[in-house]
């Protein structure tokens, strides 16, 4: 409570994974309405790691994710295009993110 998105995000990726981050850019906000109980507005923020060789505290296959994901995502900065189809995770990832809590949604 009474902290920036970036804020946000960075204590987010801290607990979740161990990384130490810095926020960079805002870079999509979604707004997804599911059902008549389950609405989620998710806003995306583009971070760096502060030390690029440490490995997050997280399953194999979650870090696999991480690289690829990574990897999408600056070759869809670099050309422009939309970074939220980069950033929505198919449901095959649902058990590899398992735990994760909000930055599972990210």
């Amino acid at each position: 409570m009474g902290e920036t998105y970036f804020e946000c995000a960075q204590r987010e990726v801290l607990e979740e994974t161990g990384l130490k981050v810095r926020a960079v850019k805002l870079v999509a906000v979604t707004n997804d309405i599911f059902s008549e109980t389950h609405h989620y507005i998710t806003i995306f923020i583009l971070c760096q790691r502060e030390d690029p060789d440490q490995e997050p505290k997280v399953s194999r296959e979650w870090c696999a994710y991480l690289r690829e994901t990574d990897h999408r995502l600056a070759h869809s900065l670099a050309h422009g295009e939309n970074v939220a189809n980069v950033l929505v995770r198919p449901s095959s990832h649902i058990s590899a993110r398992a735990g994760l809590g909000k930055i599972g949604k990210m």
